[in-house]
């Protein structure tokens, strides 16, 4: 791991010496992307642990993981067809996590109408008063992360909007304020996205992965400042 991120940090330092920080800032996009995509498979794992230890719907936990199998394949009609069947069933634990996985499976396709059906399924994740607040939230923080990659997007009420997500009493709060970096940078607002950066470094609660992403999108925002 070690390895790894001294050669990543050497890249950014190449990119930098290179002038080229704008399309590190799209690399490192997409990698924030990423991770927010799967920043729900801890929790989606205890959840499914607790469900099997109550023996709530094993049937369920089987299709979910056939699912797995079929993206693993490449058969995403497939997995399709058993998500909507999870979603169908109403279950309280699976259909959300149905739900969230069709979305980004739907954020993912080159279709711009697909795309438009994630957006909208995210939505209704959000809104959804039904669910918890741990899934409502994470599905406003994800839905965020998609509108920033818009042509269209407007990255000044997008920061609004993220806002009361880095609430200390938020879930996700550190996952936000880190999207709310990358929103302030696309703004301009470089000073601003490096203090947050730097807070988070700071903030031995953050997330391992939030932390060195932090501290080396800190690092990249000083060089392009001196």
């Amino acid at each position: 791991m070690a390895d790894q991120f001294d050669e990543f940090v050497q890249e950014v330092e190449n990119d930098i010496r290179q002038e080229k920080l704008r399309d590190l800032w799209d690399k490192y996009g997409k990698i924030a992307s990423s991770v927010i995509g799967g920043v729900l498979t801890i929790g989606v794992g205890i959840t499914l642990w607790q469900n099997h230890q109550t023996d709530v719907s094993l049937k369920l936990s089987d299709t979910l993981i056939a699912v797995e199998e079929h993206l693993a394949q490449g058969k995403s009609q497939e997995a399709f067809v058993l998500l909507d069947q999870i979603v169908s069933k109403g279950n309280k634990v699976y259909s959300p996590i149905a739900e969230f996985e069709k979305a980004a499976l739907l954020c993912s396709s080159p279709e711009d109408i697909k795309r438009q059906e994630g957006l909208s399924l995210y939505e209704a994740l959000k809104n959804n008063k039904q669910l918890s607040p741990l899934y409502r939230q994470y599905a406003h923080i994800v839905l965020i992360s998609h509108k920033l990659e818009l042509p269209s997007a407007d990255v000044v009420s997008l920061i609004t909007e993220i806002e009361p997500l880095c609430a200390p009493t938020s879930h996700w709060k550190h996952l936000a304020l880190e999207l709310k970096a990358l929103l302030l940078e696309k703004a301009g607002n470089t000073v601003q996205a490096r203090e947050i950066f730097s807070e988070l470094v700071r903030d031995d609660k953050a997330p391992q992965g939030i932390s060195m992403r932090a501290q080396l999108m800190s690092q990249v925002l000083q060089t392009q400042a001196s």
